[in-house]
Order: C-alpha cells, then sequence, then structure tokens
C-alpha cells in the first residue's frame, strides 16, 4: 500500500505546478491583500503600544528614581565628565514621554536642586 501511494505520489503529484493549479479569483485576491493588509496594521499597532507602554515605564521609573541621580556632586561631576546628568533626565523624559513627561522631569529635578543648594546667607 504504502509503495503504491508513493509511486502514485511521485508521478502524480509532481506533474500539478503552479500553472496547472487554477487561478486565484480576483476577489479573493483583493480580499486577501486587505486581510493581509489590516493584519499588518494591526501587529504594527501593537507593537506601538507596547512601545509606548514601555517607554512610559522607563520614564515613570526613571522620574521616581531621579532624587538618586541628582546631587550635590552632579554638577561638578558634570564640568568634570562633560555628562548633566540632568540634561540627560531632561532628554530622555522628551524622547520616551514627550512634552508633558519633559515639563514632569524639569520640574522634578529643578526642585531637587533647590532642596539640595545652600539657603543663602543673607537671607538666612
Amino acid at each position: 500500500m504504502v509503495a503504491f501511494w508513493t509511486a502514485w505520489h511521485s508521478t502524480v503529484m509532481s506533474t500539478a505546478t503552479a500553472s496547472a493549479l487554477p487561478e486565484e479569483h480576483p476577489a479573493a485576491r483583493s480580499a486577501r491583500v486587505r486581510r493581509d493588509a489590516a493584519d499588518r496594521a494591526r501587529r504594527w499597532r501593537e507593537t506601538q503600544r507596547e512601545t509606548a507602554e514601555t517607554d512610559a515605564a522607563i520614564v515613570k521609573a526613571m522620574l521616581a528614581d531621579v532624587d538618586a541621580y541628582i546631587t550635590p556632586e552632579h554638577r561638578l561631576m558634570a564640568r568634570n565628565e562633560r555628562v548633566d546628568i540632568a540634561f540627560v533626565v531632561g532628554r530622555a523624559a522628551y524622547e520616551l514621554g514627550g512634552r508633558e513627561r519633559f515639563k514632569e522631569a524639569k520640574k522634578r529635578v529643578f526642585d531637587r536642586l533647590q532642596e539640595l543648594s545652600p539657603a543663602p546667607k543673607h537671607h538666612a
């Protein structure tokens, strides 16, 4: 039985080529194209949503930890190493979260710097 099936398959099925298959109906082809385009669009939207969620989580974590990065030494480090942590935090917040997140990060950094700066002596 197996030998018969193998012999039949090798002779009959090998003669079936793409040209011998019936041509796809134009309506079926356009429906398939629309379906494929809708699937690609859906996958793209899901990817964009996941990326936005990830970026929002990164910004949220970064803003939660901003106090740890803005220290009295960070300005000295910025001068010596040419890296300003406040700028890095603000730029990352803007890139990942947009203008609103940037404003929030700027306010947090500014508040932290105000908190760390010594009070002026003539106001004491």
